[in-house]
């Protein structure tokens, strides 16, 4: 069973385990609403996971966050960690647009220095905002 995971790729990893899970989510559910929930958050998670693993591995921020858009549209219902999905989404979408509108984060400056660099960081002040101290 071929799942689409990581930007439109097959999970065949995600298949085995969901596969080999699902038996027991819904041994211990008690009642069939919350055996599909667990089944539901089970395999949404899974995707979750492996979206969060193609994006640290270098993926690109709309691709990620249109993925995880579509994810939260696939999973209507059941899935524990939906609301947080739509937050991360959003978040992604806001920081992309950031970055093309020419405003840069703290955290943006600070990813982009070369450890070297780091060491000429001015410790406990305030070196980023203008006027600090």
């Amino acid at each position: 069973m071929t799942m689409p995971c990581a930007y439109g790729r097959g999970c065949e990893g995600i298949a085995a385990f969901s596969g080999a899970a699902l038996p027991q989510v819904v041994a211990l559910a008690q009642s069939p609403e919350q055996a599909v929930d667990g089944a539901v958050s089970l395999l949404a998670d899974a995707q979750l996971a492996s979206f969060a693993e193609t994006w640290n591995a270098g993926g690109d921020a709309t691709r990620y966050a249109a993925a995880l858009e579509a994810l939260v549209a696939k999973f209507p219902r059941g899935w524990v960690q939906r609301e947080a999905a739509s937050l991360l989404a959003a978040r992604v979408r806001s920081r992309t647009a950031r970055r093309r509108g020419g405003c840069e984060t703290a955290a943006d400056f600070l990813l982009k220095l070369k450890p070297a660099q780091v060491a000429e960081v001015p410790l406990e002040r305030n070196w980023f905002l203008p006027g600090g101290g």
